[in-house]
């Protein structure tokens, strides 16, 4: 397991400070949910998916995405396979053409999220594992996550974390299982604000802890209120 950290560029760290600013002069439980959310999309990308953008534009505004192009550049030379994670449907759809432009690939990455229908889910898993040399196939956590077999893939990128480390250690699974020949490499790109814990940073410290509680008790993955107000109030401390 990697995990990257990247310092934001300005535009992602100047929407970032703005959620924060907001989030600290209006509190209230409404908000605090609210600014999660917010948070997590802007650590993800601050730009709209439907914003005109060039490529290189697009992916240097965020730092996950740059550390995802810099591990997919090297996945590509090693002729490797990839599964990325991430709930965000239209980004999902923005990083379709990215990869595709960026590694001129004859036909778009395959996806997997709720909308795809059992059959054509297995049509596509089928399709994947098939397949020879580099590609990439992008998955939403919540549908990738159980009873899919990816071992053509041995890298899992999880762009975007998920709330239960339960669910996010099933999206891993999906390179682990019987068949898999390869040594398997999770990355966990993250960005970071200088002199301050980011929200990635402090989302993947909960989820650690979580994770090794639901290891040693069998509890809930999901996150209780009480963490989720950790989590908020650890970001936005000044």
């Amino acid at each position: 397991e990697k995990v990257i950290e990247r310092e934001m560029p300005e535009v992602q760290r100047v929407a970032y400070q703005e959620a924060i600013a907001y989030a600290r002069s209006n509190g209230g439980p409404a908000t605090m949910l609210e600014t999660l959310h917010k948070l997590r999309r802007i650590c993800l990308h601050p730009l709209s998916p439907d914003e005109p953008a060039e490529d290189s534009i697009f992916i240097s505004a965020s730092a996950r995405f740059l550390v995802l192009f810099d591990i997919l550049d090297a996945i590509y030379h090693s002729n490797e396979r990839a599964l990325i994670f991430i709930d965000n449907r239209a980004v999902q759809a923005q990083l379709i053409g990215l990869i595709q432009r960026r590694y001129k690939l004859s036909s778009p990455p395959l996806i997997i999220n709720g909308e795809v229908p059992g059959a054509v889910r297995q049509a596509r898993v089928n399709s994947f594992q098939r397949g020879e040399g580099f590609d990439v196939m992008i998955l939403s956590p919540r549908a990738g996550g159980v009873g899919l077999t990816l071992t053509s893939a041995n890298h899992a990128i999880h762009l975007e974390r998920w709330w239960n480390p339960a669910v996010e250690d099933q999206c891993t699974g999906r390179v682990l299982r019987i068949g898999q020949t390869r040594s398997v490499t999770v990355h966990i790109p993250q960005c970071t604000w200088a002199g301050h814990h980011s929200f990635d940073q402090n989302l993947h410290a909960l989820l650690q802890r979580k994770r090794q509680l639901v290891r040693e008790t069998l509890g809930p993955g999901e996150f209780s209120g009480d963490e989720l107000s950790e989590l908020f109030h650890e970001t936005t401390a000044g």
